[in-house]
């Protein structure tokens, strides 16, 4: 099935209004960005426009419908992402006083990233119900990777702007001066996101 323009656009637009919507991701590059500095906070970016990209090619092959098949498989996700989410919290918060150490953290930066997004489950069962709802038929191989390419060059856009201008030397020098409570703000909304995703289970 080809892609239209209008439903490339469609796509794209709700993709954006949950970008721009101050949660998890958007919190901790802009504390990767303030506390490690542009590298790790680039290569930080990155891993998160991959990690929420692999729910998108997930749901495209189908694996939102075999989740709402077989419930056990998100219930499993949801756990392990649910405890890598706290884990990450906990570590942030910890460190939150610490002096800064930037040649360390740029080593990690990507798959901090790319765990970051990947650990929560629930996007998969939002892209299948829109492409489900945008793209009645089936993907071509070709129309599939316009869709997926068009996806996550708008998720490393995002990323990337936001770490380039949080890592300005005017910027940073400002923001550093609150990094204990950016650090402990950043812990305080990835580890609700793992304990909401618990309770979910209840």
């Amino acid at each position: 099935m080809p892609v239209t323009a209008a439903q490339l656009a469609l796509v794209l637009g709700a993709q954006a209004v949950a970008l721009a919507t101050p949660g998890p991701a958007l919190v901790s590059i802009s504390q990767k960005a303030i506390a490690q500095g542009r590298a790790p906070a680039l290569l930080f970016g990155l891993g998160l426009g991959f990690g929420a990209t692999s729910w998108v090619l997930a749901s495209m092959l189908g694996l939102g419908i075999i989740f709402h098949r077989f419930p056990v498989l998100i219930t499993a996700m949801t756990l392990l992402g649910g405890g890598y989410l706290i884990y990450t919290a906990w570590q942030i918060w910890r460190g939150a006083d610490t002096p800064l150490n930037e040649g360390a953290a740029a080593a990690n930066g990507f798959w901090a990233g790319y765990l970051l997004n990947v650990s929560n489950p629930k996007p998969i069962l939002f892209f299948a119900s829109l492409f489900l709802s945008v793209f009645p038929e089936p993907f071509t191989l070709a129309s599939g990777a316009v869709v997926y390419v068009s996806m996550l060059t708008l998720e490393l856009s995002f990323f990337t702007a936001v770490a380039m201008t949080l890592t300005t030397p005017s910027v940073r020098a400002r923001a550093l001066q609150a990094k204990p409570v950016i650090d402990r703000l950043a812990a305080a909304v990835i580890g609700a996101l793992g304990l909401w995703l618990w309770w979910g289970l209840l």
